[in-house]
């Protein structure tokens, strides 16, 4: 299209003998984009396997005559101006990581209307965000579409791990970029692993296969497919299982009373009119009020918390019935 690539950013950092060693602070994705667009694999995880090739120009203008082709397709003048093309490239001899933190929050926070999410995974590097973003990669969330794929390209999947390992720690908590922050500065001290971490590992894993269980068809399914209700759902079955756990045989019975709790909250969200004082009117009402707000996700956790603990308390008193009679 013949218009100026921005210049990028590189951190050189040199040894006494001479070597340098070169990181990308801003224009990452720049240089990733034209990696992958001439078919070179990934230089940050090299067992990525990337589509060689295949990298289509669809959203060029329909006059432009290279729209809807790929590399493989440009040859001749062309492709020879592609590989003389400079990209003009600005160094910064530093060692100091906390200059090259500055230097890039400068860059985005004031250039480029980077994501939250974009900053802190420039910004943190510890046992906290390495975990969140681990748990984000899973074709789960976009399968599902509890993460668009454009969300998951500003790193919104990471954001949302990282709020629902929070609300396994802390219980519900706002879900503002600040709040998100503050925990991510909390953690920032932890650099291989951080205080109970592979135990929350674990119950993440198991909330997460718990609802793949009784919400298989989730894209489908009222309520709980939307990213605000999958984070009240996800906490209040993670605290659940936290406490004590879930049988198999009770699944059945949770999964009705959740999907017949869903319609009345549709039901009551959709009429504000009624008043009745069940767990569903303050769900709904919590939802009209504010869905990240940390008092409205408690009021959601509390009132989802009442509707099933009485399907899984019924487990218990059975259990109490049988020692008694022996």
């Amino acid at each position: 299209m013949d218009v100026p690539v921005p210049e990028v950013y590189v951190q050189v950092t040199q040894s006494e003998d001479g070597t340098e060693e070169y990181g990308v602070v801003d224009g990452q994705q720049r240089l990733r984009t034209i990696l992958q667009f001439i078919g070179i694999e990934s230089c940050e995880d090299q067992d990525a396997e990337e589509d060689s090739n295949n990298f289509v120009l669809e959203a060029l203008p329909t006059a432009s005559r290279f729209k809807d082709t790929s590399f493989s397709d440009v040859n001749g003048d062309a492709r020879k101006r592609f590989f003389q093309y400079e990209i003009c490239v600005r160094y910064l001899y530093t060692e100091v990581p906390k200059e090259v933190e500055d230097v890039f929050k400068r860059l985005n926070k004031f250039t480029m209307p980077l994501k939250p999410q974009e900053l802190r995974n420039a910004t943190f590097h510890g046992a906290f965000p390495k975990l969140a973003e681990k748990l984000a990669d899973d074709e789960y969330w976009a399968v599902n579409r509890i993460i668009t794929a454009a969300a998951i390209r500003r790193m919104s999947d990471i954001e949302m791990t990282s709020d629902l390992l929070i609300g396994l720690l802390h219980g519900p908590q706002g879900g503002s970029a600040k709040i998100i922050d503050e925990y991510y500065e909390q953690y920032e001290q932890f650099d291989d692993e951080f205080p109970e971490q592979t135990r929350i590992t674990r119950v993440f894993s198991k909330t997460k296969e718990l609802i793949q269980r009784l919400f298989p068809d989730i894209v489908d399914v009222p309520r709980w497919g939307k990213r605000s209700d999958f984070y009240t759902l996800f906490v209040a079955l993670g605290s659940r299982l936290q406490a004590g756990g879930i049988s198999e045989k009770m699944e059945k019975r949770l999964r009705d009373a959740l999907m017949r709790f869903a319609t009345k909250v549709n039901q009551m969200v959709e009429d504000v009119s009624v008043t009745n004082p069940t767990q569903a009117r303050q769900y709904a009402d919590a939802i009209v009020k504010g869905s990240n707000d940390k008092a409205r996700r408690a009021d959601r956790h509390e009132a989802i918390v009442k509707t099933i603990e009485p399907i899984l308390s019924e487990k218990k008193r059975k259990v109490i019935k049988k020692v008694r009679r022996r």
